[in-house]
């Protein structure tokens, strides 16, 4: 009998530390610019993506932040508030 081993390339494993604050920034930058505000959120996300995307905590691609701003998809929600106390 043998036996036989199979290698695959190592994959980074995504790293959240500072995706919040990429977000943070990514958010303040596109507001202080004067974007609106759904740009503003596609700007966000797409940083805090990118930051995760790295394999050093707190770090991103800029280049890959507005990459990956052009393929965040917003959708409108509707909020309906009921005023009715349950009880």
């Amino acid at each position: 009998m043998s036996f036989r081993s199979a290698h695959h390339p190592r994959q980074l494993e995504p790293v959240f530390t500072g995706s919040g604050d990429a977000f943070a920034g990514g958010l303040a930058t596109a507001l202080h610019r004067n974007q609106p505000i759904e740009e503003a959120l596609r700007l966000a996300i797409a940083c805090g993506a990118a930051n995760a995307m790295t394999p050093l905590a707190g770090h991103m691609d800029c280049g890959a932040a507005l990459a990956f701003a052009s393929q965040v998809h917003m959708d409108q929600i509707r909020v309906i508030l009921n005023s009715q106390r349950i009880g």
